[in-house]
């Protein structure tokens, strides 16, 4: 079996989210197809950070899955940021947007989450989680806040780098 692996496509820097969905949405297809034109694995694993913007990241999977037999995926810090005001009202926190993708990504054929899971495909063990986890207690929202660029996208559970403390 070829497994092609790939992490760190910050796709918005190279297609900037705008309010015309339709080019939006054109341009990202294109990219993500000459980015995979060089693949010829049965499986992608795509390790994080696709872009700051789910439904981006959604046509980032489904162009994969037609191109892959299956499409494991995970996520990166990148893909927890809440940006736009919008971003912040639609989702309870970070947790909330990434919970929407997972919840979305679903009704793509031949697309798996690996977040702390497992999935056998074609008798290969696949294994994912992520390698950015969330500060412990206050001292470590302290330290992060203090430290992380992420501190000013990121907010889970009401912590965030106005305050450290929850809201």
């Amino acid at each position: 079996m070829k497994i092609d692996y790939v992490s760190d496509l910050h796709i918005n820097h190279w297609i900037p989210w705008n309010v015309n969905q339709i080019n939006c949405e054109k341009r990202t297809r294109e990219i993500v197809n000459r980015l995979i034109s060089n693949g010829n694995g049965e499986v992608l694993v795509i390790a994080g950070d696709f872009t700051e913007w789910n439904q981006q990241t959604l046509w980032v999977l489904d162009e994969a899955a037609k191109q892959y037999e299956k499409v494991y995926f995970t996520y990166g810090n990148h893909d927890l940021y809440l940006l736009s005001k919008n971003q912040k009202r639609k989702y309870s926190d970070s947790i909330g947007r990434l919970n929407d993708l997972i919840k979305k990504a679903a009704d793509i054929k031949n697309v798996t989450p690996l977040i702390k899971t497992t999935d056998t495909y074609k008798g290969k063990v696949f294994a994912g989680d992520v390698m950015w986890y969330l500060p412990k207690g206050i001292d470590g929202w302290d330290f992060f806040k203090g430290v992380s660029n992420d501190s000013n996208y990121i907010c889970i559970n009401g912590y965030n780098k106005v305050d450290g403390v929850r809201a």
